[in-house]
C-alpha cells in the first residue's frame, strides 16, 4: 500500500496507469459531465437535496463527516450530471467526494484515509446494514429533521451507489443506508450482487438494475404527523482504506399513500429500486 502525501492510498498490485499521471489529473474535481463541489455546510446540503419543496420545512440539518488537512471532504453537491442522469443533488462518501466526478477510472484503488472510527451509535446503524460485530470507519452521517404539510404522505428520491471496494469486497464490505424515523428504508454494500462496472466514472463498481444505475426509493411518512427524521450513513468497514460513494437527488414530497410492507421488503419497479417502509406509531 502506497500512501500519498494527501492521505490517499494506492493498493499495491492493482491495475493503474502509474504515478506518472499528475495528481491534478487524477484527483481534481471533474468538469463538464459531472461537476462536484466539496461542501461541509449542512444547510447548503439541505437546500441542494430538498430543493424548493414548498410542502415541507426543514428544522434541523446536521452533518457529521470527514475533512482532510489537504482539502479532502466527505460531503458535497453536484450538477451537470450526464453520467448517471440524476441532474443535481448531494454526494456523500467514506472518502473525498471531489475524486468522484466524471471518469475515466484512472485508479482502481482510490482511497482517502481519515483514520476515524465511528461512534457507538453510528456503529449500531452500520451493523443494521452489514451485520453485527463490524466496526465502521470514516463515517459520513447526514441527518435532516423536517415537517411536511397535511397532504404529504410519502417521500421519494433517487440515488446511485458506487464503490472502489468492488469486486474484491467480501467479508468486510463498505455500506450505505437511508433511515426514516429510525427505520432502514434502503441499504447497499460493495459486495451486493447488483454491483458492476459502469463507464464514465472513477468508481470501480456501481449498483445497477438492468441498464440503469439510478434507483428510486419511496417511503411512507408517519401517518400521525409531526417531525420526520431522515438520516443517510456511508462508511468503510474494518479499516479506513478504499472508499464508497452515494449520489442523492430528485427529492419529492408526495401525496401518494404507500402500502405498508413487511420490514425489509424491497420492490423492483421498472429500472429503479423502490424500498417501501413506514414508521410504526410509538406509544
Amino acid at each position: 500500500m502506497l500512501r500519498l502525501p494527501d492521505g490517499r492510498t494506492w493498493r499495491a498490485g492493482r491495475a493503474c496507469f502509474g504515478l506518472a499521471l499528475s495528481a491534478a489529473l487524477m484527483f481534481s474535481v471533474s468538469a463538464g459531465a459531472l461537476v462536484i463541489d466539496r461542501e461541509r455546510d449542512a444547510s447548503v446540503l439541505s437546500d441542494a437535496f430538498f430543493g424548493a419543496a414548498a410542502n415541507l420545512s426543514v428544522s434541523v440539518a446536521n452533518r457529521r463527516g470527514q475533512l482532510h488537512q489537504y482539502g479532502g471532504n466527505s460531503t458535497g453537491t453536484f450538477d451537470q450530471d450526464s453520467v448517471f442522469g440524476l441532474g443535481s443533488g448531494i454526494v456523500l462518501s467514506s472518502g473525498d467526494v471531489g475524486v468522484y466526478g466524471a471518469g475515466p477510472n484512472y485508479n482502481t484503488g482510490t482511497s482517502t484515509a481519515y483514520g476515524d472510527i465511528g461512534t457507538p451509535q453510528q456503529n449500531l446503524l452500520a451493523n443494521e446494514i452489514i451485520g453485527t460485530g463490524n466496526v465502521a470507519y470514516d463515517v459520513t452521517e447526514l441527518t435532516f429533521v423536517f415537517d411536511a404539510t397535511t397532504e404529504v404522505n410519502s417521500l421519494r428520491f433517487d440515488l446511485v451507489f458506487g464503490s472502489e471496494e468492488w469486486p474484491e469486497a467480501s467479508g468486510a464490505p463498505d455500506g450505505f443506508g437511508a433511515f426514516l424515523n429510525g427505520e432502514l428504508i434502503a441499504s447497499f454494500t460493495s459486495a451486493d450482487l447488483g454491483m458492476g462496472a459502469f463507464p464514465g466514472t472513477e468508481l470501480d463498481g456501481v449498483w445497477q438494475n438492468g441498464f440503469s444505475p439510478v434507483l428510486e426509493v419511496a417511503a411512507a411518512l408517519d401517518p400521525f404527523g409531526g417531525d420526520n427524521t431522515l438520516t443517510f450513513l456511508i462508511f468503510d468497514t474494518a479499516d479506513d482504506e478504499v472508499d464508497s460513494t452515494v449520489f442523492l437527488a430528485n427529492f419529492v414530497a408526495s401525496p401518494d399513500i404507500l402500502a405498508t410492507p413487511e420490514p425489509g421488503t424491497a420492490i423492483l419497479l421498472g429500472l429503479g429500486l423502490m424500498a417501501l417502509a413506514s414508521r410504526r406509531r410509538r406509544l
